[in-house]
């Protein structure tokens, strides 16, 4: 389970996931249990996977379309790939903040999960919205240097 900022916008993401395979499987004229045992899941996991409880692993979403008779495209149509954008703005706000804090100074002010704090922090570094200078965490200011003192 993902902690933190960003569960609304995981759990909207599998909300919609579910509401589309709901969709799809009664177009079908499909039960649950049907389509579970053309996938070779428990009953209880396509009620789980329409209730937005969990997404169904890549070969099992293969399987559900397939099952359906339609595409993956159509399975997973409107849907948009969850981002953290919430956790990465206050990551980049802490850092800012906070200058020379370390992934443990930064997790405990934000009351996540180092692990996930961690996460965030290699993004923004992947980013260049962030540089990492010895352990310590620096907001990368290259670009607002470079625009002040062309050359």
């Amino acid at each position: 389970m993902t902690p933190g900022i960003d569960r609304p916008e995981r759990d909207a993401f599998r909300l919609a996931f579910g509401q589309n395979l709901k969709s799809l499987r009664t177009a079908a004229r499909i039960s649950q249990e049907t389509l579970a045992a053309r996938c070779f899941v428990r009953n209880d996991s396509v009620s789980r996977f329409e209730r937005g409880g969990a997404p169904p692993r890549l070969e099992l979403l293969l399987l559900l379309a397939k099952s359906l008779g339609v595409t993956v495209g159509e399975l997973t149509e409107g849907l948009v790939a969850p981002t953290r954008a919430a956790s990465l703005e206050r990551m980049l706000a802490l850092v800012a903040e906070q200058p020379g804090s370390v992934t443990r100074t930064l997790a405990s002010s934000s009351e996540l999960p180092e692990s996930y704090v961690l996460q965030d922090l290699r993004y923004l570094t992947s980013t260049r919205q962030i540089r990492r200078q010895g352990g310590d965490w620096q907001p990368n200011v290259t670009e607002q240097r470079q625009a002040l003192w062309p050359g």
